[in-house]
């Protein structure tokens, strides 16, 4: 029930499958339709192209939305796309992980975009087919990047970063322990990726599914799967 517009040149994956099939993470979208009206603050950790920052800004115009890419490519889409819409997005380009500093970060050598570059690159240099290569990006914390955010329960951070989502949270155990925001976040199932991706098998963690679920019903989160 909300209209939006993405440029694309028959480049972005996602926007494809959005706008052809209709049918591109609806269950996702329609949460954070349900959800979104009662938040203050959104945080997108891996916007990409800015498909579901551009959604939450349309679901609540009053909402403060982080949009974090460390992508080139994909960031500058992003930033073109948040203009598009004429939406209020703060942006930051860049990795977030478990600390700060410059790390190692792989996308598809002609920098086009990509829904799987990551920092994880045990896991994008055995998943991925395209030429790859390496950058070196800035990687901070959630924890130092929200210090001085009012992050509230009824917040969302969504973390979508292909293999690295552990990372993520590692670095964001002050905002878990004591604000408690909703998480929204993908956890690809192991056995499926190495069933599709043999050379996957014994180079990424067998065990990220279980200890993310971990971490957080530590910390006192009830976890639901779409």
């Amino acid at each position: 029930g909300h209209a939006f517009k993405m440029y694309a040149e028959a480049d972005d994956f996602i926007i494809n499958e959005m706008y052809y099939s209709m049918n591109y993470e609806r269950k996702e979208f329609r949460l954070l339709n349900f959800l979104l009206p009662q938040s203050s603050n959104f945080i997108d950790v891996g916007a990409n192209t800015g498909a579901f920052t551009i959604f939450a800004a349309k679901v609540n115009p009053n909402l403060k939305v982080l949009a974090i890419e460390p992508h080139p490519g994909n960031f500058r889409r992003l930033i073109r796309n948040v203009a598009l819409n004429q939406v209020n997005v703060t942006f930051s380009e860049s990795a977030i992980g478990s600390y700060e500093g410059m790390i190692s970060f792989n996308l598809p050598s002609d920098e086009s975009l990509s829904t799987t570059s990551s920092a994880n690159l045990e896991f994008v240099s055995n998943f991925s087919t395209a030429q790859l290569k390496t950058i070196q990006v800035n990687q901070h914390t959630l924890n130092d990047m929200l210090k001085a955010i009012a992050i509230s329960e009824r917040d969302l951070l969504k973390i979508d970063v292909e293999y690295y989502e552990l990372e993520v949270l590692l670095g964001c155990s002050e905002i878990i322990s004591k604000k408690k925001p909703m998480i929204l976040i993908e956890i690809l199932n192991y056995e499926n990726l190495v069933s599709q991706f043999p050379k996957l098998a014994e180079r990424i963690n067998p065990d990220h599914g279980n200890q993310i679920e971990s971490l957080l019903i530590s910390e006192g989160y009830y976890s639901y799967q779409l």
